[in-house]
């Protein structure tokens, strides 16, 4: 910004200090930056030489750009119809059958600002317009259920499940604002929200097998398929819009993808040691593990169509979902007093997909995590704890397509908390 340090009495410069904090890699390079108090306290002279470059700093707080929000609103209505039904085939079974009904509504207001050059007086003048859309919507869903409970014996169940949901995208991603960019005639852009996104549809398919051992213990196998249609994500796909009849504008916002699965497996063992003698029954543990395979189809455009409904799919995991996970927790509970350790783990997953070049796949390492507690009942009414989270302070890796791309390296906080609760 060329702004001279001497211009400014309240400003100071400090050390940025070696690497981050718990790094082992960084480098031995230090740099002089301002000081957050500096910066602060010199705040309305920066703002008084920046003005001519940024007019929006003449006012101390943000000025209201209407273009920037949007309005309007949204609601649904809801009911709800179900029984209980309890009957005796080669064992009892129980359980409960019903349907959700739900009409959503949304009526939103935003601005469409699109840019272009306009021809006046036989010169081309960059100009922008802006204006007023108001899309509505009605939908109608209907979701049923199934579930039942099969009592082989008084400590052995099995527990089934068939559930149809309908997940509506949020108002923030069915934003009907849009900013269009027309310069470029041959190869306009867009970017915004989308209205006309549709619901994402779930299909839930879960068994869980259930033993219940001793006073305290539980063993549990549990198995499930859901298949889902219309996940909702970012995008940039080329559309055909009024503004650009002839030239598809290549838009950046929210898409409903294809078709995708979650197939998996998942064990879990949890019991005190009661048959441990003296205090050491006091001990417990908790072990599970989860298996978790997905399967989702992104829409890749043929190159000579830009037709959503002739699109080709190409196939991966569902983005931030991890294909292994296990938790092993252990625990003391004894005359008020609660100790917890729990150590998490799951395996590396995909948070970016790039349909047309594998090697812009991102990817974040496997994260683990160790957690601990203590908590104490002074009385029936006072109890004091302390936490600690993440306690060996990991952090994860990001990576493109070859883990010898990486895009960055974060690093977590191990955090420690001291509180007191009362009951009344």
């Amino acid at each position: 910004m060329r702004i001279p340090i001497a211009s400014l009495p309240n400003y100071k410069l400090v050390s940025s200090g070696k690497g981050f904090q718990g790094s082992k890699s960084a480098a031995n390079a230090e740099w002089l930056i301002g000081d957050t108090d500096s910066i602060r306290g010199s705040f309305n002279q920066i703002r008084g030489m920046l003005t001519g470059i940024y007019p929006e700093l003449k006012s101390y707080y943000p000025d209201y750009i209407p273009y920037e929000g949007f309005s309007g609103a949204d609601g649904s209505y809801a009911a709800y119809v179900m029984a209980h039904y309890n009957v005796k085939l080669l064992f009892p079974i129980d359980g409960v059958v019903g349907t959700r009904i739900v009409n959503s509504l949304t009526s939103l207001r935003a601005i469409q600002r699109t840019t272009q050059f306009v021809n006046v007086d036989d010169r081309l003048v960059e100009t922008t317009d802006e204006a007023q859309i108001n899309p509505r919507g009605n939908y109608l869903d209907f979701m049923p259920s199934v579930n039942a409970i099969v009592h082989f014996t008084p400590k052995l169940q099995l527990r089934l499940a068939w559930t149809s949901e309908i997940g509506r995208p949020s108002v923030y991603q069915i934003n009907p604002r849009l900013q269009l960019n027309l310069l470029n005639r041959g190869a306009p852009m867009a970017s915004g929200g989308n209205p006309k996104l549709g619901a994402v549809s779930t299909n839930k398919y879960d068994a869980s097998l259930e033993w219940y051992f001793g006073p305290t213990g539980l063993a549990s196998l549990a198995v499930w398929q859901w298949n889902q249609d219309g996940l909702v994500g970012n995008r940039q796909l080329p559309e055909v819009l009024p503004e650009s009849p002839n030239v598809p504008v290549l838009v950046t916002r929210p898409y409903n993808l294809g078709r995708g699965r979650h197939r998996g497996i998942e064990g879990r063992l949890s019991s005190f040691f009661t048959f441990l003698p003296g205090i050491l029954k006091s001990f417990g543990a908790e072990l599970n593990g989860t298996m978790n395979l997905t399967r989702q189809a992104y829409p890749v455009f043929k190159p000579d169509s830009t037709l959503i409904s002739e699109a080709e799919f190409i196939y991966g995991p569902y983005l931030n979902v991890s294909k292994y996970m296990y938790n092993l927790v252990g625990f003391f509970e004894r005359d008020g007093l609660n100790v917890r350790v729990a150590y998490n783990w799951q395996s590396r997953r995909q948070w970016w997909v790039d349909t047309n070049d594998p090697y812009n796949n991102l990817f974040l390492d496997p994260v683990k995590r160790l957690d601990a507690s203590i908590n104490y009942d002074i009385n029936k009414n006072l109890t004091v704890a302390l936490e600690g989270s993440n306690l060996t302070a990991d952090g994860n890796r990001s990576y493109w397509g070859s883990y010898a791309a990486p895009q960055d390296v974060r690093y977590f906080s191990r955090n420690f908390s001291l509180s007191v609760r009362t009951r009344f």
